[in-house]
């Protein structure tokens, strides 16, 4: 039994326990287009007993190409801006599931926006998409993590700021992705879902 420390926690666990395959360590990826919300998830694996391991040399060398100058490979992955939106949810997760360092990936953003709403109608109108054509983009942009999660058996947990209407958030959950509003909400979530594979295991389990 998996103790919650809150009504919160609860639902939280629940939702990546139900949706999400268990994975088999405590080594995370996290990844993102901004540095903040991946700091404070390094941080919250730290205080969880997650491991964030450093990504060896050739796995680095990997995933260079689709990162901007700017960019950190090292794990954390920092995007920071970037033109390329399949690279935070499709080529760099599959690069960095196949070289066999990590367990699990913690992902803050989402490439989708929002097509209704002043925010979304300002957004469709500036880059010239109708708001169908906003929805299939977000759904494009998913499908690498759709693909990790399902066909690789991979966890993958997501955070957002984003409004849960927003057409890459929704597309996300209707694909049992689970995607919560903080990063450390999401940690949590995933280290929910290792004490649990520990405990499958027969391993001692420590509480959060």
């Amino acid at each position: 039994m998996l103790r919650a420390p809150s009504v919160e926690a609860l639902y939280d666990w629940a939702w990546a326990l139900a949706t999400t395959p268990i994975p088999k360590g405590d080594r995370v990826a996290i990844i993102s287009h901004s540095g903040g919300p991946v700091t404070s998830m390094a941080d919250a694996c730290a205080r969880l007993g997650l491991k964030v391991p450093t990504f060896s040399p050739k796995t680095q060398a990997a995933i260079a190409p689709m990162l901007p100058s700017t960019g950190s490979t090292a794990n954390p992955v920092d995007l920071t801006y970037n033109r390329n939106p399949g690279a935070m949810t499709g080529g760099i997760p599959k690069a960095v599931f196949a070289s066999g360092e990590v367990d699990a990936f913690l992902i803050h953003g989402l490439g989708g926006m929002s097509g209704s709403g002043v925010v979304g109608a300002s957004a469709a109108a500036t880059i010239g998409l109708s708001p169908d054509q906003i929805k299939a983009f977000a759904e494009l942009s998913n499908q690498g993590l759709i693909e990790l999660k399902q066909d690789l058996s991979c966890p993958v947990v997501i955070s957002t700021f984003s409004d849960p209407t927003d057409a890459g958030v929704s597309h996300a959950m209707r694909h049992d992705i689970p995607v919560y509003p903080t990063p450390e909400r999401a940690a949590s979530a995933l280290a929910a879902l290792v004490r649990y594979g520990r405990w499958r295991a027969g391993q001692k389990v420590a509480q959060a």
